[in-house]
Order: C-alpha cells, then structure tokens, then sequence
C-alpha cells in the first residue's frame, strides 16, 4: 500500500491525506515504521537451548535466557520461538496392546464355569 500512496503522490501531486484517503488508508498506518530489531541472535539462542534440552517449552527455554541475563518479552520469545519451527514433541498416548486372544464360541451348557470367591 506504501508504495501505492507513493506513486498515486508522485504522478498526480495530490497530498499524502489525500492519497491515503484515495487509497482507504489511515495515514498513521501509512507513515508507520516498524521498531522492531533483528531477532537473529535470540533465534540463535533459543535453537541452541532447545538443542540441548529438547523437552522444555517455550516458557521454560525464557526461563533459561533471563537466567542467563537476557532481558526479552515473553511474546517475543513465544514468536521467534514458532518461527524457528521449534516445538516440544507430544508424547503419545500408551494403549493396551491386544493379543489377538478369540473367545470361544460356547455351545452347550457348563462348557465354563465361573467361580465366586467372594466373602459370603
């Protein structure tokens, strides 16, 4: 859109609220510029701790690097985090293996009998 409002600005010579308002663009949004710094070196560290411990989750790899005396916001680190494409491995689910054991088809009567030892 920034590059729309620049052309529409320099071919025809209308203001910038107005090719904003042309464009239907808020001129805050158009003149916005972005503070955010480079998230290289925190990728960097979040990819060597998770490295080295390959369980922990986004919350406690913060942990880590506030303990090592990086100052960095939680959603930031939550972010970078998702973009370097780490994520903990989900443990699946134990479930009872069959045997393949088949009931017998009974055909007649005390074929099986079942014993009570309960208390009487």
């Amino acid at each position: 859109m920034r590059t729309e409002v620049g052309y529409l600005r320099s071919t025809f010579g209308p203001s910038e609220r107005r090719a904003c308002e042309l464009m239907e663009i808020a001129v805050s949004s158009y003149r916005y510029r972005s503070r955010r710094q480079g998230d290289g070196e925190l990728r960097e560290k979040l990819v060597a701790l998770a490295g080295e411990k390959p369980r922990f989750g986004y919350r406690r790899l913060q942990v880590l690097l506030k303990q090592s005396g990086e100052r960095v916001n939680h959603k930031r680190v939550w972010r970078v985090y998702r973009e370097a494409g780490l994520c903990v491995k989900r443990k699946k689910r134990k479930r009872r293996v069959s045997r393949g054991l088949t009931t017998q088809m009974l055909s007649r009567p005390n074929q099986e009998w079942a014993l009570d030892f309960g208390a009487p």
